[in-house]
């Protein structure tokens, strides 16, 4: 296993620990439980964030009882061999998304990929001067587009490796064998809603190779990983 296969089945945990009445401190439990038995640690502080909790950007109080009817926000990673994984899914607590909630998950799920798709070496995480080749305006102008761009609290990636916020030079562009996040969020307060979509990429010829694949993020299997725990 590598700190990215941790960091999944983490995930997976979580998800599994999800229900309405459960604390969000059971589902960090369940987290570091795989941590634990992986021979890994945290290699940050786990966010699980319900409700209003999701629009808290770095929230670790994770002390709050979840409700039906919330989604709740995962960032969670493993440190293993001194290596970082870093995902982030967000779950319905009662295992299904309302409509709202569906249509803001859906849109981050597509900007997400379509940044996949266009991530390769050349392109800069943030260029404010090269905004065609900057993935940050390019998530910009995708929620634009759908008219969530009020709604963006935080950059579209960082550099991961050693750190979770790994050293990498930002002023300059994406160069093969980088590893990434790509982790654009909807941070919606007046609706309690919050919605991130992290996934581990690694910067090659022409592309980039999700390291994180194996996870699902499609509503479909989302919703059946929490109703498999009921």
């Amino acid at each position: 296993y590598n700190a990215v296969d941790v960091t999944m089945i983490a995930q997976e945990a979580a998800a599994r620990a999800i229900a309405d009445g459960k604390n969000e401190c059971q589902v960090a439990a369940a987290v570091d439980y795989i941590f634990a038995e992986s021979a890994a640690a945290q290699a940050f502080p786990s966010i699980v964030g319900s409700g209003v909790n999701a629009t808290v950007l770095h929230y670790t109080d994770n002390c709050r009882y979840m409700k039906a009817g919330e989604c709740v926000i995962v960032d969670v990673g493993a440190s293993l061999n001194h290596y970082c994984g870093d995902l982030t899914r967000t779950y319905p607590v009662s295992g299904t998304f309302t409509a709202r909630q569906k249509e803001v998950y859906t849109a981050v799920l597509e900007v997400q990929q379509h940044l996949a798709a266009v991530a390769q070496p050349g392109m800069w995480l943030r260029n404010d001067e090269h905004k065609e080749k900057s993935l940050y305006h390019i998530m910009h102008e995708c929620f634009k587009a759908r008219k969530l761009d009020q709604y963006i609290a935080h950059g579209v990636g960082h550099f991961l490796g050693l750190d979770v916020h790994d050293v990498g030079d930002g002023k300059e562009p994406l160069q093969e064998g980088d590893v990434i996040t790509i982790e654009p969020g909807i941070y919606i307060p007046e609706d309690s809603l919050g919605i991130r979509i992290e996934d581990n990429y690694w910067i090659v010829q022409g592309g980039a190779v999700c390291l994180s694949e194996a996870l699902p993020s499609d509503v479909a299997a989302i919703e059946a990983m929490v109703q498999q725990n009921f």
